[in-house]
């Protein structure tokens, strides 16, 4: 490995290239155009945005699927703007603009501002950073949290300061707050600093216990939680739903498949090229090129062991994974690009910077236009709508509607299916949001009791497939006669019109079934 170039020439290139003003530039541009996107061309929000907003609304810690920092933030949002929607873009965006920051940051220090803005501008060209991010979830949730701790973690041992440990305290618990796999993450950082002489060295200071002391404050109410049943009903539901979509292999290669594009851009940059032949090496560029390598270790080590780690538990557990595992793994490898490509990134010059510049901005453009073309005009080649193209205000008006005719009284309650979309769509609307009772299963939604069941009633929706009602909502119904309504697309095509099954539990009747299914 060959060392960074001098003092001298990185400050005035740095003076050159703009760096903060490029990375702005590109922030702005993401923000912008993934933001547009979504609102100009969808229907209805995508999946996870519906559940997390009709989980947020209950304001709990966590959910039966996660911990609920994500539908959290929408119900903040949505309190903030009083709209549903396009809030879930915009908080998307702002997560992957902090990912950007923090990963710049990180490699700012040891690769010198310009490598850290290339190593940062090359995750736009990465699927997990485009066309993934209007569905707010956990998974983009996580990304600025695992991104803040890689961060946290390099300046604490780096620096030794206070409170560098505490903001990693933070950090590592934030992102457990997001998602429960985060465990992965603070594995492999606690496997480094054991494995790093000058993370080993931390543990005779106070850093590592403020750390550790910040965490465990932080995160005393989620803990409490899980010990009180949650971590039983979460692994409970992840048993039943099964996760046999990819196996370990598949799920390694189709991280590779991702970050593909990264070299794209730098061999088009001319970023790649063999590097020219360098002149001896004194004292202070000796050092700085262990510096750089060591780097380089730890950046290897935070994106590859998560990975690993995932591969050897589902291994063990004999389960499957999906690709949607590896969103906030990949945040560091941009970074890690550059410092495997060494001291000179082949012909790096202010011209090789513009060219990243303008790719970076024209993969945003070109991806984002072309995920609003898709939605917009997917419906002409196929025979069922994405979701994204269900009439979400008329699905919930016209719903809403024959629940008021027939009960004479607001609706408080929609019952669905596991995916929790056709009861979401109903239950989302500009005043107020109906509760979603998930496959009419207490422990699965215990914000609702069998009182306010026979309080205030349930409408139980269904997507009309092949197989129609589920056997827990038809266990709930108790015989009551299901009916359709059917709800036409904006942009049709060849696709079929959406048809919702659906019945009423009027206030005071009982739900048949109801005990026996939520006492299992």
């Amino acid at each position: 490995m060959t060392a960074m170039n001098g003092a001298h020439s990185s400050r005035s290139l740095v003076d050159k290239t703009h760096v903060w003003p490029s990375l702005g530039l590109v922030m702005a541009v993401q923000v912008v155009c993934w933001t547009l996107a979504p609102m100009l061309t969808n229907d209805a929000p995508p999946l996870d945005v519906v559940e997390n907003t009709v989980w947020g609304t209950e304001r709990v810690i966590a959910t039966y699927k996660n911990p609920a920092l994500s539908s959290l933030l929408i119900e903040a949002s949505r309190e903030l703007t009083g709209a549903i929607g396009w809030p879930a873009y915009v908080l998307s965006q702002i997560a992957i603009c902090f990912t950007y920051l923090f990963v710049f940051l990180l490699g700012r220090p040891t690769l010198g501002k310009e490598r850290a803005l290339v190593g940062t501008l090359l995750l736009t060209a990465c699927y997990y950073f485009g066309w993934h991010t209007p569905e707010f979830n956990q998974d983009i949730v996580e990304m600025p949290l695992w991104a803040g701790v890689a961060f946290a973690l390099w300046r604490a041992v780096e620096t030794g300061r206070p409170a560098w440990w505490f903001g990693l305290g933070l950090f590592s618990a934030g992102a457990l707050y997001g998602k429960l796999s985060a465990g992965i993450l603070l594995a492999s950082a606690a496997l480094w600093l054991l494995t790093d002489a000058r993370g080993r060295k931390s543990f005779l200071t106070a850093g590592p216990w403020i750390a550790l002391g910040t965490f465990l404050a932080a995160i005393a109410p989620l803990a409490l939680w899980l010990a009180d049943g949650g971590l039983q009903i979460i692994a409970d539901y992840a048993v039943r739903r099964g996760l046999n979509k990819f196996g370990a292999l598949q799920f390694v290669g189709l991280q590779c498949i991702v970050v593909l594009p990264m070299f794209g851009v730098m061999w088009s940059a001319g970023l790649l090229r063999a590097p020219r032949i360098q002149p001896a090496l004194d004292l202070r560029e000796i050092e700085r090129d262990w510096e750089l390598q060591r780097f380089t270790h730890y950046l290897l080590w935070m994106t590859l062991a998560p990975i690993l780690l995932t591969v050897v538990a589902v291994t063990v557990a004999r389960t499957g994974t999906k690709l949607m595992w590896g969103v906030p793994m990949l945040n560091l490898t941009g970074l890690l690009a550059v410092a495997l490509a060494g001291r000179d990134l082949g012909d790096f010059n202010k011209r090789a910077l513009r060219r990243v510049l303008a790719s970076s901005i024209a993969l945003i453009l070109a991806t984002s236009i072309g995920m609003a073309l898709t939605t917009r005009y997917g419906n002409q080649f196929r025979s069922v709508p994405d979701r994204q193209n269900w009439p979400q205000a008329e699905i919930s008006m016209r719903m809403r509607q024959i629940w008021q005719n027939e009960v004479g009284r607001p609706l408080r309650i929609v019952a669905g299916d596991s995916t929790n979309w056709a009861a979401g769509l109903v239950a989302l609307s500009n005043g107020e949001i109906a509760h979603v009772f998930t496959s009419a299963n207490y422990k699965l939604s215990p914000w609702i009791t069998p009182e306010q069941v026979a309080r205030d009633g349930a409408l139980v929706v269904w997507p009309e497939t092949e197989t129609g009602a589920s056997a827990q909502l038809i266990n709930f119904l108790g015989g009551r006669a299901p009916r359709y309504e059917t709800f036409a697309l904006r942009h049709p095509g060849k696709a079929r019109d959406v048809t919702l099954g659906y019945a009423i539990v009027p206030p005071g009747a009982a739900a048949a079934g109801t005990v026996r299914h939520n006492g299992e």
